[in-house]
């Protein structure tokens, strides 16, 4: 392993270091006529499916600029999900972009590569006689079983739940949200015994097979890694996946479970929290500590928690991952109308272009880019609107708050369980950062093994780009959610090689550079 090195690409001529103006001021100044910054740095993962997992859906995701390539695991086949994988990576070899395009945030020659578990979910069985779906009528009264003799055969009398324990763990008065929340029940009675319970239908609608189901307020001893997630976490490894996005995530218990799944030969798999739930929120500290990284969930956690406290929740999650150091990503509805739209509604845009200024990393579609009529539009509009919205930041100003609160925060999550920070670390990229804004640097040349170094410089928010050089493909992979990082492998050399290597880079972007006359190190 070869030592970290930060380098600071100069411009040619000496700049005047302009004062951080208020946020409110930067507002003031902002004229829509002018052109967005030209580097993206936040950055796009993209759901394949029907819609793009073949050649040529995923080439157009690529070019449209696609950071991350994101499999559901609670959809598709194996056989799917391999076919996707090995037509990315040809695509990546066929191509050979081997280009960072700070226009479209890509790095063209790199994409990682995610499995999002289907985690300790409950669902509905199959609608009876191979229906399409059910109407459950508001007003009227159901079973939930949950014997498995019933599992094929829902109708608007009888629902199957694929959860055991259900009729042990809930209470009556205890709301039952369906399908996303679109039909909602009250539980009236309770029958243990039967695996049961009577439930009234509160607000009603046409019920499809295997839909979801959620249940605000309550525990439940759900294992935090199934049988199928155990199963899925073995495919991840076996084919090499970069990341895995874990489901409903309650507790840091719930991240060891992941990781002791993914056993030895998945221990260099990124394992990000996803947070869709009350427990999730309560235990976010402890939750941020043990993973790698957040996913703020909006659909699932939108329905357990009151619509008006998941705008408090985000903000407060990502606030929290910026000072921790940890990519965060906004997902679930971002532009869900261009499933079937060519263009999005005013407030999707602004939801996108909140999230980017609330600092998340990165952002991501989902049933856009699966199942949508418009994947490739999509991505490109997703992209254009961070590149805007990325312009609103007053990047002085945020740093300088992050200085001055990201110690405490972390003696926070080293009380909970992170015992991974570095104090010399932290203070080689904070003073990088604010050396690359004193001498107005174009650009941030970081050398890393592990790509801790390139994250650290990314927490502090540089307005300018973050070239990572590494020798490892993987690392390069896995620095595409972290914001304002573009990754660049190399093949292994000495230190000043691969210095060398970095400038000449930086230099062949286009971005005015010239030997670094200061530069600082620390072994990794």
């Amino acid at each position: 392993m070869f030592r970290t090195c930060i380098n600071i690409g100069l411009r040619q001529h000496a700049g005047i270091v302009q004062r951080s103006v208020s946020s409110l001021s930067k507002l003031v100044d902002l004229d829509v006529r002018h052109p967005h910054s030209r580097d993206r740095k936040t950055k796009v993962i993209c759901t394949v499916g029907p819609a793009t997992w073949d050649a040529s859906g995923i080439s157009s995701l690529l070019d449209a600029g696609m950071n991350v390539m994101r499999l559901n695991f609670s959809h598709g086949s194996y056989e799917d999900k391999a076919k996707a994988i090995a037509t990315l990576r040809a695509e990546l070899d066929r191509n050979a972009r081997s280009d960072v395009d700070f226009d479209d945030g890509s790095c063209e020659d790199l994409c990682a590569i995610a499995a999002d578990t289907k985690g300790p979910e409950i669902r509905t069985g199959a609608v009876a006689d191979g229906a399409k779906a059910v109407e459950l009528v508001g007003g009227s009264t159901v079973e939930i079983t949950t014997d498995p003799q019933f599992a094929t055969s829902c109708t608007a009398s009888r629902l199957f739940l694929d959860y055991p324990d259900f009729a042990n763990e809930v209470s009556e008065g205890q709301t039952v949200f369906v399908d996303d929340g679109l039909i909602e029940l009250t539980v009236t009675g309770l029958h243990p015994g039967e695996g049961a319970v009577d439930a009234k239908v509160v607000n009603g609608g046409m019920l499809g097979s295997g839909k979801g189901i959620n249940l605000p307020g309550a525990s439940l001893s759900l294992p935090a890694v199934s049988e199928r997630d155990a199963a899925d976490l073995a495919f991840a490894v076996e084919q090499d996946m970069d990341i895995v996005f874990g489901s409903f995530i309650r507790s840091a218990a719930d991240i060891a479970d992941i990781r002791t799944a993914l056993g030895p030969a998945g221990a260099h798999i990124m394992v990000m929290a996803k947070i869709e739930n009350w427990e999730g929120v309560l235990n976010f500290d402890e939750i941020l500590a043990a993973s790698d990284g957040i996913m703020v969930a909006r659909g699932d956690l939108g329905i357990e928690v009151p619509a008006s406290k998941v705008f408090l929740a985000q903000k407060s999650m990502l606030a929290k991952c910026v000072l921790a150091g940890k990519p965060a990503i906004v997902a679930t509805q971002m532009l869900e109308s261009m499933v079937k739209n060519p263009r999005p509604t005013r407030a999707e845009v602004s939801d996108v272009g909140n999230a980017v200024v609330d600092g998340a990393d990165a952002v991501m579609l989902s049933g856009e880019t699966a199942v949508g009529a418009y994947p490739q539009a999509a991505v490109q509009i997703m992209g254009k609107v961070c590149q805007e919205a990325e312009a609103v930041i007053d990047h002085g100003e945020l740093g300088a708050s992050i200085r001055g609160r990201h110690a405490a925060y972390e003696d926070v999550l080293v009380s909970v369980g992170d015992h991974h920070k570095d104090a010399t670390r932290d203070a080689i990229a904070s003073a990088a950062t604010d050396a690359a804004a004193r001498i107005q640097s174009p650009v941030i040349v970081v050398l890393s093994a592990s790509g801790g170094t390139a994250r650290d410089v990314a927490r502090f928010r540089p307005e300018v780009p973050i070239v990572a050089v590494t020798d490892d493909a993987r690392v390069a992979r896995q620095l595409n959610v972290s914001k304002g990082v573009f990754p660049v492998v190399v093949a292994p050399a000495p230190l000043d090689a691969m210095r060398a290597s970095g400038v000449a880079f930086g230099k062949s972007l286009g971005l005015p550079s010239a030997t670094t006359p200061t530069r600082r190190s620390a072994s990794m």
